[in-house]
């Protein structure tokens, strides 16, 4: 099967290097943080750290890491934070492909 840019994480190994770049980052803060992967599907995955402290610099480091990513997977991925009713004590991290849906709440 080829690589669809759509749907870049039914693909494993584009799936892992996304994984990878978030858990491989040294936030200012906590060093490494054990994410855990609490959805996924073709387009998006959300990951759940626990209650994180995101700095200036911790945010920095994920864009310059995902456009290095994106030139090498031919794909526009993005990301946000934002809080969830299923996890109230943290801030997800949504990762997402330019194909996935739109949603307010998670």
């Amino acid at each position: 099967m080829a690589f669809d840019p759509q749907k870049p994480f039914a693909d494993e190994e584009a799936y892992q290097d996304f994984l990878k770049l978030f858990t491989g980052i040294e936030y200012k803060l906590y060093g490494k943080i054990d994410f855990k992967v609490v959805e996924k599907d073709d387009t998006e995955f959300d990951l759940y750290g626990s209650e994180v402290h995101y700095t200036e610099r911790d945010l920095l480091a994920i864009s310059k890491a995902l456009r290095h990513l994106n030139r090498k997977w031919k794909t526009e991925i993005t990301y946000c934070l934002f809080p969830s009713r299923k996890y109230p004590d943290a801030v997800l991290i949504n990762v997402r492909s330019p194909a996935a849906k739109f949603a307010l709440v998670a």
